[in-house]
């Protein structure tokens, strides 16, 4: 950790907390779920007895500044700064610093006090959709709820696309949960999560509409491995009325990520429509998620 004066933002964690609070805001992320994704990119921080302090009030500070702190989070940094807040750490470490400090707790402590109204942020405008990389979803529904995954990410990865469908482009895409909050920083990061299986075909069907598979185009050919019920999975799906105006602006690029896996296994269906325009896609990953991931469709129980 370094900290280089008494003042709010004069140490790497803060100034740390501070860029990536903005980037994510202007990236077109909810204030809330930006905090979410704060705590936990920087639990070492948050959970380290030198740098909690600093941790807490940056992010404190950060969010009044958007207009976004909440008041059950205002009254706890209010009555952590009223205990003394973080004046134990100058009082050991630089003491020479500590009235310092105290002057800045104090200033800290009158503006969090201070009504503060939402900001408006100019979000920055980025192609969604582009093939080959990876964007970030907040996942707010009640199904989310339902689903045991509130305040998680839908990933999407575009790996292909399926051309144009009824004038408008149409990307191929698989799709990924987050866990504890947080968004993947690297391919191998990525690897490790499950894909959200979309659908699946029972083994029997396999060769539909072909008579058997000596019918199949060679290039049609593709090993045929079932999951413990019979079925053979598919991940893809398509995003179907993809154009600039169309996805939710709370949708953020993660990049483009090199080493991206593919699904170990997937079956591809013969002339597949599986997907939904961007203003179901929420529902529709979820709804697929709780049928085949959590394993709720009826056929399961079989």
């Amino acid at each position: 950790m370094a900290i280089w004066g008494p003042k709010l933002y004069e140490s790497d964690c803060a100034c740390d907390i501070k860029d990536e609070f903005t980037r994510l805001i202007e990236s077109g992320m909810a204030p809330e779920t930006a905090k979410v994704q704060i705590l936990h990119s920087f639990s070492a921080a948050f959970s380290d007895a030198d740098e909690s302090g600093i941790a807490r009030l940056a992010l404190a500070d950060v969010m009044w500044s958007h207009g976004a702190l909440q008041d059950d989070h205002r009254a706890e940094i209010l009555g952590y700064l009223q205990a003394g807040g973080d004046r134990w750490f100058w009082e050991r470490n630089a003491p020479q610093l500590l009235d310092a400090r105290k002057a800045e707790l104090n200033r800290l402590e009158k503006r969090l006090r201070k009504p503060c109204s939402l900001k408006k942020v100019s979000v920055k405008k980025q192609l969604a959709w582009e093939v080959g990389q990876l964007y970030a979803l907040p996942l707010t529904s009640d199904r989310a709820s339902q689903c045991k995954v509130p305040n998680e990410f839908l990933l999407l990865y575009f790996y292909g696309d399926a051309g144009d469908i009824q004038g408008y482009s149409t990307p191929l895409a698989w799709a990924k949960i987050t866990r504890n909050g947080h968004l993947p920083e690297t391919a191998e990061e990525f690897n490790t999560l499950p894909f959200v299986q979309i659908s699946c075909t029972a083994m029997a069907d396999r060769f539909a509409p072909f008579a058997g598979e000596d019918a199949l185009p060679e290039e049609e050919k593709q090993l045929y491995i079932p999951d413990d019920w019979g079925y053979l999975p598919e991940y893809t799906m398509m995003v179907y009325e993809s154009r600039g105006n169309h996805p939710p602006k709370s949708l953020h690029l993660l990049g483009a990520f090199d080493g991206i896996a593919p699904p170990k296994y997937e079956y591809h269906r013969y002339q597949s429509s599986h997907g939904a325009a961007w203003r179901y896609l929420e529902d529709y990953v979820l709804e697929r998620y709780r049928l085949h991931n959590l394993h709720q469709a009826q056929f399961y129980s079989k």
